[in-house]
């Protein structure tokens, strides 16, 4: 299941001109460029927050129709601990996790008025030896 479910997401990815986003977050920094923020491009900046912040929206966008279709679901939206800290070189990835967490929390909230049978989580992780800080 978890590796059909992976194509899916990898597939729906491509699709949004999000390229490999699996490969991309196992190979080089989970999306980070390792640039100040003053070095990086627009185009770099606004890759980091496809990667970290819109892919999450956008395959959230294509699943709540089965959702709510099926009356209940359960959003799991993993962010980083980052997300609350200062660090340099990761501008583009604190930024995006930290928009993450704060659309999570609204989102949550609209799920709740709604009265949607729609459950969420929000794991902020501690750094993941990948690379990010380094």
């Amino acid at each position: 299941f978890f590796f059909q479910a992976e194509d899916g997401i990898r597939d729906f990815c491509l699709s949004r001109g999000l390229g490999d986003v699996y490969k991309r977050q196992t190979q080089s920094t989970w999306g980070a460029n390792g640039k100040l923020f003053l070095e990086q491009t627009e185009e770099e900046f606004d890759h980091s927050f496809r990667i970290n912040f819109f892919s999450t929206t956008f395959l959230l966008r294509s699943v709540f129709p089965i959702m709510f279709r099926q009356g209940f679901g359960h959003i799991v939206t993993i962010t980083s601990i980052l997300s609350q800290m200062n660090s340099l070189y990761i501008t583009d990835y604190i930024s995006a996790k930290a928009a993450l967490h704060s659309f999570h929390s609204s989102l949550r909230l609209e799920l709740q008025h709604n009265l949607h049978n729609i459950g969420t989580t929000l794991i902020s992780t501690l750094p993941i030896e990948r690379g990010i800080l380094s």
